[in-house]
């Protein structure tokens, strides 16, 4: 199990993406030292996994000690330098509609306005909303539209969530930050006449080595963004998710609703197991709470 842990250290980031064509054998005969996952992800994608096995194992005696006990590994604080920060409700306002001037120009795209706008109202990461695919975006029998954030690799090479807790459902808000419902679902029913159920809903975006975000992630960080906020220091893309968050807890949103949104783990067996099956509408109604400032 330690030698597995050592062996977890050595992988590159993003191996699937940047070498999906070598074993992971020859990869690391290379010698070579590549930027490799940090420890966060080693802790929540791996070795969480391999202490639920092995814990599962001990309770049906199959075995006898749980061998992967105490593997998690340190980790590091954070500088401060390297924190990110949440956006200010009146920033988000001014990204995405900025966002949304930039869209209609002529070397504007549709995912340049909906993955900020859907970032802004759902909370989830670049990744997981630059790979939605017309099949993830439903609407249940109440009528409440939600985006399914999932891994399926089945019809889109390189779809991945950052770990098994991502995976969720995630209603839309109607209305938040001026967001259409009718017009995003009007540009995936296009694209559904287009390309099927499984195409991409934003069809420019291409599998690059950090995924299918990292056209908007350059562009909104290098472009979009410097423009709009002139004090920038320790904000990104990503600071869309801690607004969410922020607003969540500050309209006093219950953690375990608030993990779901998330796809954050609760540390309790009990809720992760079972987090997947809360209610879209309940969810719906509670992201309603905490955007209701905004719309």
């Amino acid at each position: 199990m330690l030698e597995v842990r050592d062996v977890l250290q050595k992988i590159p980031k993003n191996r699937k993406q940047r070498f999906k064509d070598v074993s992971l054998v020859d990869l690391l005969a290379t010698g070579e030292a590549y930027e490799c996952m940090d420890v966060v992800t080693i802790n929540n994608k791996y070795l969480v996994k391999m202490a639920a096995l092995f814990k599962w194992a001990v309770r049906n005696d199959l075995l006898i000690k749980n061998l992967t006990e105490g593997l998690e590994l340190k980790v590091p604080p954070r500088k401060v330098s390297e924190a990110r920060k949440a956006f200010s409700v009146v920033q988000v306002g001014q990204l995405v509609d900025a966002a949304k001037k930039y869209a209609v120009k002529p070397s504007g795209k549709p995912y340049h306005y909906y993955v900020v706008m859907l970032a802004a109202i759902t909370g989830a990461r670049l990744n997981e909303v630059a790979q939605i695919q017309v099949k993830d975006v439903r609407t249940t029998e109440a009528g409440t539209s939600y985006i399914h954030i999932n891994e399926d690799t089945s019809t889109l090479p390189g779809k991945s969530i950052k770990n098994p807790y991502s995976e969720r459902c995630v209603p839309l808000v109607d209305g938040a930050y001026g967001f259409a419902l009718a017009d995003f679902m009007a540009l995936v029913e296009a694209r559904r006449r287009a390309g099927g159920e499984d195409a991409m809903v934003f069809d420019g975006l291409k599998l690059m080595k950090n995924g299918y975000g990292e056209q908007v992630s350059k562009w909104f960080n290098r472009t979009l963004l410097p423009k709009v906020v002139a004090d920038r220091d320790g904000l990104a893309f990503h600071s869309f998710r801690h607004t969410v968050a922020t607003q969540l807890k500050q309209q006093g949103v219950e953690l375990a609703y608030a993990q779901a949104i998330l796809g954050h783990s609760s540390g309790s067996i009990t809720y992760d197991r079972y987090a997947k099956e809360v209610e879209v509408e309940i969810l719906e109604e509670k992201l309603s709470e905490a955007l209701s400032v905004v719309q």
